[in-house]
């Protein structure tokens, strides 16, 4: 329900163009970037004054407004200061990935670090992996629709 919620959350504050403030389930980092200047770098981001912040799970935000969204993850190690990294567009990789229009996409959040994404009669699972000075959703698993399992180009059917 908590998931569907969130989704929710951001759906609505992409239309209205301003998010929902949601609770802070954990203080963010201790060292760092404050959660005031992660929102000023998250409007230079968006282009947009009006975005907020929505809080995903621990050191996790979604900045939302104007129609556009961006994800960030605070990032820590060892003893340096943790700072928030943000995360590759989801939607862009997938296009790319899956040779579909970003248009076409519709990205369901599934946990905190793992997103489906759906189109062009494919279906795919990402996971957010950080490692080092970044974050990127890589692909889990790929299913294709049952037309494409058993599609075969014309110059490769025997006559």
């Amino acid at each position: 329900m908590r998931r569907r919620t969130i989704g929710m959350a951001l759906a609505w504050a992409l239309v209205a163009g301003c998010a929902v403030r949601a609770p802070v389930a954990s203080p963010l980092p201790a060292r760092g970037e404050t959660r005031a200047e992660l929102l000023a770098r998250a409007r230079v981001d968006l282009g947009c004054e009006r975005a907020s912040l929505v809080e995903l799970a621990p050191r996790h935000v979604a900045a939302a407004g104007c129609g556009a969204q961006r994800e960030y993850r605070s990032v820590c190690e060892g003893t340096r200061a943790c700072e928030w990294i943000a995360i590759d567009d989801l939607a862009i990789r997938a296009s790319f990935e899956l040779e579909c229009p970003v248009a076409d996409l519709e990205v369901v959040t599934l946990g905190a670090s793992s997103r489906g994404v759906v189109g062009c009669g494919v279906r795919a699972t990402y996971v957010l992996v950080c490692q080092g000075e970044g974050c990127h959703w890589l692909p889990s698993t790929v299913h294709r629709s049952a037309a494409e399992r058993h599609f075969a180009p014309a110059s490769l059917v025997q006559q």
